[in-house]
């Protein structure tokens, strides 16, 4: 799969939200980028749900970024923002079902609790791994693993 084209895809899907919202998207992916294994459709759900967050957690006039580069038999894609970042408390729980930061019932942001749950779900069904850095009031930047196709 190409994974240069299914970012590019998922970036173009996203345009119309980001503007909006005044959020500048940034793409780094070398032209060399190996081709992964896995499922588009899923790849397309991953990079969505990622960068749908990136938005919708991100400042107004904030960026995102998503970068791509090969590291021992995989891709990684790291997709960065500079949004309202996760406490470190919370981290390793926004992969649980139906978890939110804001919990409460007057929360900010709509959502179902899913979203994560299912892009890890997806992204180790592809054979990768997820991990998410993150630092309050700076932003959090989300990077996935893909293996490369062997020639």
């Amino acid at each position: 799969m190409d994974l240069a084209f299914e970012v590019g895809d998922a970036v173009s899907n996203l345009k119309s939200l980001s503007e909006e919202q005044g959020i500048r998207i940034t793409v780094q992916v070398p032209h060399n980028l190996p081709e992964v294994m896995g499922d588009p459709e899923a790849v397309q759900i991953i990079l969505g749900n990622l960068l749908n967050n990136a938005v919708k957690f991100n400042r107004p006039g904030g960026v995102v970024d998503i970068s791509t580069c090969e590291k021992g038999g995989f891709v990684e894609v790291a997709v960065a923002d500079t949004g309202i970042g996760i406490p470190k408390g919370e981290r390793k729980r926004i992969f649980e079902s139906f978890y939110q930061v804001d919990g409460t019932t007057t929360r900010r942001y709509d959502g179902t609790g899913l979203g994560l749950v299912l892009t890890k779900k997806l992204v180790e069904l592809q054979g990768g791994s997820i991990a998410v850095e993150s630092e309050v009031g700076k932003g959090s930047s989300f990077i996935f693993t893909l293996p490369t196709i062997e020639l």
